[in-house]
């Protein structure tokens, strides 16, 4: 099983839940959404500060096999990349 391990910043818990779940992913009982040959966890970390502004941080773990986490995995990466997902 491969790993993705990744702190992201700026998105909001809701955004990261609808792009997880728009990949596939479903959200178990344990806080992990499982999708077919992946599964993925973020947990909250403290928020950061840039002058006035305060960003949300979260620390992503991705986990499948490594032919299913290279088909996700970029798909996700543009969802956090833009806008809107």
């Amino acid at each position: 099983m491969e790993e993705i391990t990744q702190e992201l910043k700026g998105i909001p818990d809701w955004v990261l839940k609808e792009y997880l779940e728009s990949l596939g992913g479903q959200l178990q009982q344990d806080g992990w959404f499982n999708g077919v040959g992946w599964r993925a966890h973020y947990t909250r970390l403290q928020d950061v500060s840039y002058g006035v502004m305060v960003f949300q941080r979260y620390l992503l773990e991705f986990q499948g096999d490594a032919e299913t986490l290279s088909q996700v995995w970029p798909r996700f990466e543009l969802k956090i990349m833009r806008p809107g997902g």
